[in-house]
């Protein structure tokens, strides 16, 4: 069972969106504002509504039991299940609790600038044994618990700390925009944001966007595949929680809602974003939330290896999307990634090439790193002894860090990929050939020499907590 503090909610569109003036971190009422004229509105999200329109509380079964949820994503192709939510009621009460709806405009992320312009409306389920039509918000719901359900048991079943887990909310299909300026025009306008999925610490809630119209039609970002139908993308979000409850600091040089909003923005080549700042956690935040997908998912529901721009992130291959660019930490790649005088994204961007001033791009070198340290052990690792691995570090970092943002990333991640490579020692599972693995992978953090026995350094030798290994050759 969940503990009694875990919570999902999500978050229904019921009208459209009214485009008002907006105040740092308040809930303001479009009443008592002017509204903001904007020129251009970009983006066409895919409206869903209710299946069952009324279906409310008092008329909600007592038990979902089993259901069938049609076309999940699984081994390049998709595959329908009877799944049983034996812990759910009609009201989604049980491990999960309520559904509800929010609508978003955010002007500027950096300053906090966001305003909520809908009341929530909660989602209940009426119907005993009904299998819900795609494109309605009921499948995405069920479709949605599908991948949580399955995350959250392997969660609770590696875990020491299981009760250390926050409250969780979960938005779906929230109108949210973004100020824009386009790349080719130099025009500002809003984005709708369509194709994503985000984690917003400050109130642990897991935010689904719409599918746009385009996408569906032209298949170029995952296939066109709705994400809430690709076990991987939720179980990543599910994962940014799992650290953030673990290792809490993690989110505080960011200290805005919605805080991986900007960076989780679908990539789009007609658009740039404000500038970023690449803070040290953020691509470290990927990394843990690609690693936890891929372990506490079966194989054939967590593959990826087919999916368009979303690729790469198989953390087991060694090529990004282009399959021409190898996933290594060089200090050109840290040194780009450190730089906030340039934007994320311009005109020319391609999905399938390396852009090393997205955390994704980041975070999936060094999350193939880390899963290459446990392929190449002396040990056997099993999803489930990865898994406690990867949460006992980051209970480490937990224990460890108390400044972030005073911390020059380069090293922070030669301490933070340093912890990681102790504890591998200390469990006896560091070789000869993972210490070349060390070398080939993370060359702008350690060196490494090879002669009768392998040697790793740090590279920033002021570090108090350096390591110096020595291991024979094999």
């Amino acid at each position: 069972m969940w503990p009694q503090l875990i919570k999902i909610v999500i978050f229904l569109v019921l009208a459209p969106l009214v485009i008002t003036s907006c105040g740092k971190r308040t809930h303001f009422s479009s009443k008592n504002k002017s509204p903001q004229i904007i020129k251009k509105i970009w983006g066409d999200p895919i409206i869903l509504k209710r299946h069952d329109q009324t279906c409310d509380s008092s008329s909600s079964v007592p038990r979902l039991d089993s259901r069938l949820i049609d076309n999940i994503f699984s081994n390049n192709s998709f595959k329908s299940t009877m799944y049983p939510f034996n812990n759910y009621s009609g009201k989604l009460v049980g491990k999960i609790v309520s559904y509800a709806t929010t609508n978003y405009i955010l002007e500027n992320i950096s300053e906090n600038l966001y305003q909520i312009l809908q009341p929530s409306k909660y989602l209940y389920i009426c119907k005993k044994y009904f299998n819900y039509p795609e494109e309605t918000l009921e499948d995405v719901a069920l479709s949605t618990l599908y991948t949580i359900d399955q995350v959250y048991d392997a969660y609770m079943q590696t875990s020491m700390n299981s009760n250390k887990m926050n409250q969780i909310l979960m938005e779906l299909h929230p109108l949210v925009m973004k100020k824009v300026t386009s790349a080719r025009t130099g025009e500002e306008g809003l984005y709708t944001l369509v194709d994503n999925a985000s984690y917003d610490y400050l109130t642990s809630t897991i935010i689904i966007y719409p599918q746009s119209k385009t996408n569906k039609q032209n298949k170029t970002y995952l296939n066109g595949i709705p994400l809430w139908k690709i076990p991987f993308v939720i179980a990543h979000e599910f994962g940014h929680h799992v650290f953030h409850t673990h290792f809490q600091k993690s989110n505080i040089p960011l200290n805005i809602n919605l805080n991986l909003l900007q960076s989780h923005l679908i990539d789009t080549p007609y658009f740039v974003t404000s500038k970023v700042i690449s803070y040290s956690t953020l691509a470290l935040h990927e990394m843990f939330a690609d690693l936890f997908a891929t372990y506490s998912l079966s194989d054939d529901i967590g593959s990826i290896k087919k999916l368009s721009c979303f690729s790469y992130r198989d953390v087991r291959s060694k090529f990004f999307g282009n399959l021409i660019d190898k996933k290594i930490l060089t200090d050109n790649v840290i040194e780009i990634y450190s730089d906030d005088t340039e934007n994320i994204k311009n005109n020319e961007y391609d999905c399938e090439t390396p852009n090393f001033k997205d955390i994704h791009h980041v975070g999936s070198i060094l999350a193939f790193g880390l899963n290459k340290l446990f392929d190449d052990s002396s040990i056997i690792y099993s999803k489930n002894e990865r898994l406690k691995t990867l949460l006992l570090w980051a209970d480490t970092l937990d224990k460890n860090y108390h400044d972030i943002p005073k911390i020059n990333i380069k090293a922070f991640l030669i301490d933070t990929i340093s912890r990681f490579i102790k504890i591998l020692n200390n469990q006896k599972a560091i070789n000869f050939s993972q210490c070349q693995t060390i070398g080939s992978v993370f060359p702008a953090l350690f060196e490494t020499f090879f002669q009768d026995k392998c040697q790793i350094l740090p590279k920033n030798y002021y570090l108090s907590d350096r390591i110096s290994y020595n291991f024979p050759a094999n």
